[in-house]
């Protein structure tokens, strides 16, 4: 039978061993699939696609649609084999295109916080302000981009000779509803607030968007009409906007659901996806079951065909009579009744005071009655509107604003002063790639200034050279070739095929001694190339001079290495050498001999630690050290422990033992390293090790049991459970990646031992600690003292000793677990599995819990397993609605011991009522966590005006408290102030919380409240300015605790900073500090300026050195404190 079936696999992998390699059969497969799913598609849009008849390029459109379905269904496959999501696929895609340049507009890419803008400025100068658009994109939350709406902002910019914003924002699948909302909220008002430092008329700023990003401008329109902060909008420019996601069945949906590019299908994707609603409702909601009679009748005057007119009833209608109501659709699907999801059904008071509105929509699209309802709601409030419908053949997506009227632009709000355009810009135009003017100049500048002088020296880091002709730079090279030594091509952009054509010139370039290609474009097979065509230049060396010390640990070298490394002339003064962790078990045993002997003369410190030597490499090695090749002045820090030596050197270490004793110095780490050895030699042969337990000193047990777990060897692990001497076993402390087989021997020993009415008599085992802990305990019993309290660690071991009574109480396993979704390794499963079938003998106890997952299953199977009154952190990552927190809530109160809570973002839902009922559920749970004493939220939208009510739930004093990007009112930050359970707090995050508009002596209150033990203050991103701070100083220099002070992404001042280090002088627990670069150190377009912030770090500097005290600040012109050193200037100031 085996014969059998090893003839029937080789039969069936010899066609592709014989005519082909893998490699090409794969690829043959793949275009098989290829063709297959283009012609899947090809066929599917001819059976379910509808091109108008009046479309005038039919063959186009066809393309266009065929290559556009063909992504979604690459992407959808990808998602199915989770590769990565449908959207992240197609977004991946449609980003690949290079950006056009326009010579006539001036791009510059910026963020506004966490927010990505791009934003657009005529080159020709100006006397005066000029009209600002600010721009959203569409794409319905899955496609569309700042790159794919690139063309069409430069010609808005260009047309218009208006400061074009276009706003980015996060999107589907990772980010929800009101994720978009909110993202272009933020952008939008950080822009008008500077609108001075971009050169923009307060008077003339517009909000433009085309699909979603129509609907983002006219909720930032409702949202920004009570906002006295603001400067008014003017206008709004709707482009084939969706503004509604109640009808489907609307004319427009009937008549263009299989529309190309924007189908009903995709529509309904894109809803399902950004409301984070299971597509299982869609017959619900197309039959309009899943609104309640009473809501289609409130809102009737906005909804319903009797609204559209008749002319546009013509084809393919048929009206549709609403059918009784399914609860259950209601109760998933009434976040649409949302006025941030449908502006169409704002209030009357609200709309009539919008700004003036310009509506596009055309005939072939879904959302064109969306655009005819808003206009009607407008109207009826006496809104002024200019609304066009383009009755020409063209669909979503597509060029429908090419055949936009001039009277468009003869309305003075529209800032087109001078100009007549025929279209508002291109959509979609293709992209090529070409040199631009600019270009050309800036390569023909830096040629002439070559050809002035000799160069020694070229450093054009930072140029941008990805769309240079490759040529150019090869010409440059060729004119220095004789002289050039330094050559900086650092983040330039460099592709591999201009690397490609500079190589040659590269290569002639005999005087060059350093070459900086950092942070370009490069593949494996360019690097590859480069190191080819340099290796012949003569003073081009890694390394200028003999290394003192070389360290390589934890990688892998092969033979080759490490002859290139005896070779190699600078390790000819080598005093260190490390190569710990370098596996060396089949290197032949002269190379290391050699290695040694090279560096014999120089070499005092020699590390080989776990390095896989086997015995006939020592004795190779060996000689190498005694003398006469190792000379008298060695003190030699030899290490080479935890290798699989067997101990058979007698005879050298007898013969040679003076020697041995004036040139190895034994170290303090020494006694253990033995050890190690001597549990490595006794693990050869596993059976005498499982004997010898029984008479082995506990001080042996844990060397043996990393040994045995390092070489996976089974039998040994399951036997030394059975027998282990301490309290505690701390396995997770040696798991750094779970590996099911050697948790599969430890917990079968548990399996013998819990059979067992009577625990052996050496066995203490009462703990199985699986956490990322317990190294303290190994490292002592590896010798690695350096950072471990021996007493401390003794007394554990003594207390462990003292246990001569072997209780059968249920042992305790101790896990951190993090639930995602489809995530579970088969470690957790198998663990699970085995805790379940054993509840009675087996605890399994949780001290940290974070909730990612939303499957309700997995949720419940966990907490049947786990003991919820151990539980101390728990992180709620997965309760985007406030409902689902207080389903969650009744769970949460059984977790009586939780001292730590973490909650994500959670969102209020349409229903007022709804909120307050679920927000008493979730508090009244909060009642019942009697040891709380760290509450952290982050972006709880429902908490605006409720803050009262969650602080009146916590039992004892908070030790930290966090509430984090959302909005308070003043009443909130009362409520916080005046609260008894912040006596005691340590640590203060406001960081997100907008705290413009707020009262200075609020604040300056509750920083004066805590301010005898507070430690810890984060205030980034809260819009404080020179007068708010100013205010504050006095209070923040009464914070004798403080340590730790943030306060990134706020605008102030060089003045007022200055002022804030004087008065924070006296706070000698001040050790870290954070703060924005000074308004000063921008230009008056928002650019920092590095010159300008070098000279206010060195006036700083004199600062810190004359008040005298040590100091440590971060001047970071990120608003995020953590972002790393590329944005962070530290200044570390010693009197």
């Amino acid at each position: 039978m085996s014969g059998f079936s090893c003839r029937s696999v080789s039969a069936k992998v010899l066609p592709v061993s014989c005519g082909m390699s893998c490699w090409e059969y794969l690829e043959e497969e793949a275009c098989v699939a290829s063709v297959g799913v283009g012609l899947w598609v090809a066929g599917n849009h001819f059976l379910t696609t509808d091109i108008p008849a009046a479309i005038s390029h039919p063959v186009r459109l066809w393309v266009f649609n065929c290559i556009f379905q063909l992504l979604i269904t690459w992407g959808m496959i990808f998602e199915k084999l989770r590769i990565c999501s449908m959207p992240q696929f197609v977004r991946f895609v449609h980003d690949l295109p290079p950006l056009r340049k326009h010579p006539d507009v001036v791009v510059k890419d910026l963020r506004f916080g966490t927010i990505p803008v791009k934003l657009y400025q005529p080159k020709a100068s100006t006397s005066g302000l000029r009209p600002g658009i600010v721009f959203f994109h569409g794409g319905g939350g899955i496609l569309g981009s700042l790159k794919t709406h690139h063309g069409i902002c430069c010609n808005l910019c260009k047309k218009s000779d208006a400061v074009v914003l276009a706003v980015g924002y996060r999107m589907m699948p990772k980010h929800k509803f009101p994720v978009i909302v909110t993202d272009c909220m933020v952008g939008t008002i950080h822009f008008l607030k500077s609108l001075n430092t971009y050169g923009v008329d307060p008077a003339r700023v517009i909000v433009c968007g085309d699909s979603v990003g129509g609907a983002v401008a006219t909720v930032l329109c409702q949202k920004f009409v009570d906002r006295s902060d603001l400067p008014k909008i003017r206008a709004q420019i709707l482009i084939y906007s969706t503004l509604q996601s109640l009808d489907f069945q609307s004319p427009s949906y009937q008549q263009n659901k299989n529309i190309p590019l924007l189908s009903q299908n995709l529509i309904f994707y894109c809803w399902c996806g950004y409301l984070d609603i299971s597509p299982s409702w869609r017959s619900a909601v197309l039959k309009g079951t899943h609104l309640p009679a009473e809501v289609w009748e409130k809102y009737r005057k906005w909804l319903g065909a009797e609204n559209i007119p008749d002319k546009f009833k013509k084809r393919g209608y048929l009206p549709v009579s609403r059918e009784p109501l399914n609860e259950a659709a209601y109760l998933e699907t009434k976040i649409i009744l949302d006025v941030m999801n449908s502006p169409l059904i704002a209030d009357n008071e609200v709309v009539s005071r919008l700004p003036e509105a310009c509506i596009v929509s055309c005939e072939y699209d879904v959302l064109r009655d969306d655009s005819l309802l808003y206009k009607k709601s407008c109207k009826s409030m006496d809104s002024a509107i200019i609304w066009f419908s383009s009755r020409v053949p063209v669909v979503h997506f597509t060029k429908a604003t090419e055949k936009t009227p001039q009277t468009i632009y003869r309305k003075e709000y529209i800032p087109f002063p001078g100009h007549r355009p025929d279209q508002i810009s291109r959509w979609y135009s293709k992209r090529r790639v070409e040199l631009e003017a600019l270009d050309v100049l800036l390569a023909q500048k830096i040629r002439s200034r070559l050809r002035a002088q000799t160069s020694v020296s070229l450093d054009l880091s930072g140029v941008t050279m990805t769309d240079f002709w490759p040529e150019l730079l090869q010409v440059v090279l060729q004119k220095v070739a004789a002289t050039l030594q330094e050559l900086g091509l650092y983040v330039c952009g460099i592709t591999d095929s201009q690397l490609e054509a500079f190589l040659p010139a590269l290569s002639r370039c005999s005087q060059l001694r350093s070459v900086s290609l950092c942070g370009n474009l490069l593949s494996t097979a360019g690097m590859e190339k480069l190191l080819q065509n340099t290796i012949v230049l003569p003073c081009l060396r890694c390394l200028k001079s003999p290394l003192d010390s070389l360290s390589i640990t934890k990688c892998w070298l092969t033979e080759s290495d490490l002859t290139h490394l005896s070779q190699s002339p600078d390790i000819s003064q080598l005093n260190s050498l490390d190569l710990s962790h370098v596996t060396m078990t089949d290197f032949r045993p002269e190379l290391l001999q050699v290695l040694l002997q090279k560096v014999a003369a120089t070499l005092q410190d020699l590390d080989l630690d776990v390095s896989g030597i086997t015995d006939s490499q020592l004795e190779a090695c060996l000689p190498a050290c005694p003398e006469p090749l190792l000379p008298a002045q060695i003190s030699n820090h030899l290490e080479i422990y935890c290798n699989p030596i067997r101990i058979n050197l007698r005879g050298f270490v007898e013969s040679n033992q003076d020697s041995i004793k004036r040139r190895v110095r034994m170290s303090a780490r020494n006694p253990p390293r033995l050890v190690n050895l001597a549990a490595m030699s006794l693990l050869r042969d596993e059976a005498l090790a499982i004997c010898s337990l029984e008479y082995l000193p506990m001080e042996l047990y844990p060397p043996l049991f990393m040994a045995a777990f390092s070489l996976r060897r089974s039998e040994t692990l399951m036997a030394m459970v059975q027998a282990w001497p301490f309290a505690r076993l701390p396995l997770g402390g040696l798991m750094k990646k779970p590996h099911q087989e050697t948790l599969e021997a430890v917990l079968d020993g548990l399996d013998v031992l819990l059979a067992q009415e009577v625990y052996p008599r050496k066995c203490k085992l009462r703990v199985l600690d699986l956490r990322n802990t317990g190294q303290d305990f190994w490292n002592m019993w590896s010798g690695d003292k350096s950072h471990v309290s021996s007493s401390s660690l003794m007394a554990s071991v003594a207390k462990n000793m003292s246990r001569t009574k072997h209780s059968l109480a249920p042992l305790e396993m101790y896990v951190d677990l993090c639930l995602k979704e489809k995530t579970w390794s088969k470690c957790i499963t198998y663990l699970f599995s085995w805790v379940e079938q054993r509840k009675g003998s087996i605890h399994l106890c949780c001290k940290k819990m974070k909730i990612v997952s939303r499957s309700k299953d997995t949720i419940k199977k966990v907490f049947r397993i786990v003991k919820l009154d151990c539980i101390q952190e728990v992180e709620l990552n997965f309760t985007q609605k406030l409902s689902t927190l207080a389903k969650f809530a009744p769970l949460l109160g059984k977790m009586s011991n939780v001292q730590k809570l973490i909650l994500s973002p959670v969102h209020r839902s349409a229903a007022e009522e709804q909120d307050h009922q679920a927000l008493l559920q979730f508090t009244s749970q909060i009642l019942r966590l009697q040891y709380l004493r760290y509450l952290r939220m982050e972006g709880p939208s429902f908490l605006e005006g409720r803050l009262n009510q969650m602080l009146r739930c916590l039992k004892i004093p908070l030790y930290n408290i966090s509430i984090t990007n959302c909005l308070l009112t003043e009443s909130d930050l009362t409520h916080l102030s005046q609260s008894p359970k912040i006596c005691q707090l340590k640590g203060l995050n406001l960081s997100g919380v907008t705290l413009t508009n707020f009262c200075p002596k609020l604040i300056q209150g509750l920083l004066e409240k805590v301010a005898g033990t507070l430690e810890e203050l984060n205030l980034n991103l809260c819009g404080i300015m020179d007068s708010l701070l100013t205010v504050l100083v006095p209070a923040l220099s009464c914070c004798s605790q403080l340590r730790v002070f943030s306060m990134c992404g706020n605008l102030i001042s060089m003045a007022v900073l200055e002022n804030l280090l004087r008065h924070t002088d006296g706070l000698s627990a001040l050790r870290l500090e954070f703060y924005p670069a000074p308004r000063e150190s921008y230009s008056s377009l928002g650019i920092l300026h590095q010159e300008r912030l070098a000279q206010l770090k060195a006036e700083l500097w004199q600062l810190l050195t004359d008040l005298g005290r040590p100091r440590k600040i971060w001047i970071s012109p990120s608003p995020c404190p953590y972002c790393g050193e590329d944005v962070c200037d530290h200044l570390n100031h010693n009197a």
